[in-house]
């Protein structure tokens, strides 16, 4: 028995093997573009760093267009989490590769949001 509910199958042990590869990998994808976007939009956005000429233009552009553009972590998360995926693996038309999409835009989302509060708390230490 696979973990104790799950006949002990072997098209069942794979395809749980492939589904915990699939969401490990998006997890782990998500992770680095989570800290990739708070890198970009909460640190880089300060008015001494090489980037500060772009959140100058930003503010410019109607807030649809400039938050995921960089204007805000999380919508930036989940544009490079949606456009890195798609890019990888083509547009999600089989279950694993929708699972990976769905999972690593979802966690991105997640992880930017938490990883930046603990950045603003341990600025304000």
């Amino acid at each position: 028995v696979l973990i104790g509910i799950i006949p002990d199958v072997p098209v069942l042990r794979y395809l749980l093997h492939i589904m915990i590869q699939t969401i490990g990998s998006a997890l782990l994808h998500a992770l680095g573009l989570a800290l990739l976007s708070i890198a970009f939009a909460s640190i880089m956005r300060d008015d001494d760093t090489p980037f500060s000429w772009y959140f100058r233009t930003l503010k410019d552009f109607h807030p649809w267009i400039a938050k995921p553009l960089g204007d805000c972590h999380v919508c930036l998360c989940g544009q490079l989490c949606l456009w890195s995926t798609v890019i990888g693996f083509g547009w999600p038309t089989h279950f694993y590769p929708a699972v990976y999409l769905l999972t690593c835009i979802g966690a991105g989302i997640v992880f930017s949001y938490f990883i930046n509060k603990l950045y603003r708390w341990t600025e304000s230490l």
